[in-house]
């Protein structure tokens, strides 16, 4: 009988990034994580500048209710239209749920926004400073010690109080862990040549959160683990 893993199996397909050479991983590392942070930039500082503008959403609710749904079609697409549709579509879908991502951040107080700046910042810096030496480990890890670092010095000089430190480390923390994790994943379910379906991945997959713990409970169910 043949063992089975205790998590259900990450989805892969023929000839994914994964299974190049390591110079086309690195290369694809690159170009979706550089599109992937100009995208989180692009949505940060269009909240700013609609906080600024005073273009804040009369009813946020309904801008949450449609990422969720957008996201969740967009998941759709993927598992069953995932060769019928071109990435034009794709990068539709990025746009509006990142204008939909963006509306809800007006409602996140200005100085926040600033600091979660840092998230894309710090990937963009590690691309640069890693060379060809990429790591998905220490990418979150350095910026998870470092923000830390920053954050303790900006509460000690009193910049900034020990909840919005706490809170920035820790909303940090998950997006970096996040990002080299559904990375890896995307790695292995995406072509070389599917960067903007590989770039919408990263907002699809947020529906694993919710997912993910159903899909292992039912393959526990299946193969009958204790």
């Amino acid at each position: 009988m043949p063992l089975v893993s205790y998590f259900p199996e990450p989805v892969t397909v023929p000839d994914c990034v994964a299974d190049q050479p390591y110079r086309q991983r690195l290369e694809f590392v690159r170009r979706v994580l550089l599109l992937h942070s100009f995208s989180v930039f692009a949505v940060l500082a269009g909240a700013k500048f609609a906080q600024r503008a005073g273009l804040i959403p009369p009813y946020p609710e309904l801008s949450l209710g449609l990422l969720a749904l957008l996201v969740i079609v967009a998941t759709l697409t993927r598992k069953y239209l995932r060769d019928k549709l071109s990435q034009a579509v794709d990068a539709f879908l990025l746009l509006v749920m990142a204008l939909l991502s963006g509306s809800i951040l007006t409602l996140v107080p200005e100085n926040h926004l600033g600091l979660f700046l840092a998230g894309p910042a710090w990937i963009l810096a590690y691309l640069v400073l890693c060379g060809k030496d990429f790591s998905f480990v220490g990418m979150p890890t350095i910026g998870i010690l470092g923000s830390g670092a920053l954050g303790i010095a900006g509460v000690v000089s009193g910049t900034l109080s020990r909840n919005e430190a706490v809170s920035a480390w820790m909303i940090l923390a998950a997006y970096w862990a996040y990002v080299s994790y559904d990375l890896s994943m995307i790695m292995k379910r995406r072509r070389s040549d599917e960067l903007l379906r590989s770039v919408t991945d990263f907002w699809r997959d947020l529906t694993n959160f919710v997912t993910y713990p159903i899909k292992v409970i039912l393959h526990w169910r299946r193969y009958r683990f204790p």
